[in-house]
């Protein structure tokens, strides 16, 4: 029998694996508790529970970067397990068909529902929900939310959901048939979470585990850039929409960026964030260039100097005059110069005033 140990208070506790009562417990862990399931392997974002049981959804949740998410709940002694597959497809080819008006009813109607124990969410629309979980994730860089219902609305259209299978086991048929399913549909990908549930007298511990992680992370020239995921642009796709100018400063850009240690490059929807570390620093669309919102807030969570934030404005202001320039008016040797100071004082190295 599985078991770990719980440290608490200095005092050991073994607690042995143990039977989920019913799969109901498994729908209300997550549905309460849905930093269960909220794994950076999988999500880009922080997670948003809409829905239970809407049309026939174990559980319906939506990221704060737009993308929604569709669980599906199972104990491994459940029967229908190897119809967990088509139970997830079907889901998905329904939810496809609706709009971002669907999504918003299936919220209010949860919110203001008993089986929804948030009360913060209670008579708020989508918008609003996403709206409170956004200023509770300050820090999260969220670039693919410019327009937040627009974002909703093309990844209904485009059918990019995120879909777990979510259960105490899941068995190796299932898992097979999982993986070949994954390597061959391309654009849609079934993640794999198992929620073991440990138990010692009245101490109850659930551990969550990713079965199928696949790596985001793909070289560049050496370098690191996250690549496109579900529902996110590639560069290739942000050039597209813009002009010949335009294309080769995002070209040049980017190439200067990645070129310093530690710094790489997150698509987002719409455009991508510049980051160092995991910090984003600069935000870069097809027309602009600008400072990401949620840097100061990054700063003060990594508990760098208070002063960092200013300095880094001050720097970008010094050729830039504002928080954000457009594309066509950036002169790239100001770039050069903007980048290699921020990136100094990041790294705590005092920059002269020029």
């Amino acid at each position: 029998m599985d078991r770990i140990v719980l440290y608490e208070n200095d005092i050991s506790n073994i607690l042995f694996s143990t039977k989920y009562d019913n799969e109901l417990e498994i729908q209300e862990l997550v549905k309460n508790q849905p930093g269960i399931i909220e794994l950076s392997s999988i999500f880009d974002s922080p997670l948003l529970i809409i829905g239970r049981e809407t049309h026939r959804i174990d559980v319906l949740g939506i990221t704060l970067s737009g993308i929604p998410v569709i669980v599906e709940c199972k104990r491994k002694d459940n029967p229908d397990m190897r119809y967990l597959i088509a139970q997830i497809f079907e889901y998905g080819s329904a939810l496809q068909n609706k709009n971002f008006d669907d999504l918003d009813t299936y919220a209010r109607n949860y919110f203001n529902s008993e089986r929804c124990k948030e009360t913060k969410y209670k008579n708020k629309s989508l918008l609003e929900a996403l709206s409170i979980l956004k200023n509770e994730n300050s820090d999260y860089d969220d670039i693919s939310n410019e327009n937040i219902q627009e974002t909703i609305y093309n990844n209904l259209k485009e059918g990019n959901f995120y879909l777990l299978a979510v259960a105490d086991e899941i068995d190796d048929i299932t898992k097979g048939t999982i993986e070949f399913m994954n390597s061959k549909l391309g654009g849609l990908y079934i993640e794999m979470v198992e929620i073991k549930k440990y138990k010692a007298n009245a101490t109850i511990v659930f551990v969550p585990q990713h079965t199928n992680p696949t790596s985001t992370i793909h070289t560049n020239s050496s370098k690191k850039r996250v690549s496109s995921g579900i529902g996110k642009t590639t560069v290739e796709e942000m050039k597209s929409r813009g002009t010949t100018q335009q294309n080769e400063h995002i070209t040049q850009i980017i190439n200067i960026w990645e070129n310093y240690d530690d710094c790489s490059i997150v698509m987002g929807t719409s455009g991508l964030s510049m980051r160092y570390k995991d910090i984003a620093i600069f935000w870069l669309f097809v027309d602009s260039l600008r400072i990401a919102n949620p840097l100061k807030s990054q700063l003060k969570t990594k508990k760098m100097p208070e002063k960092l934030y200013d300095d880094i404005l001050s720097v970008f202001k010094r050729k830039f005059t504002e928080k954000s320039v457009y594309i066509d008016n950036i002169i790239i040797e100001d770039f050069k110069c903007v980048s290699e100071a921020i990136y100094k004082l990041l790294n705590g190295v005092k920059v002269k005033e020029s």
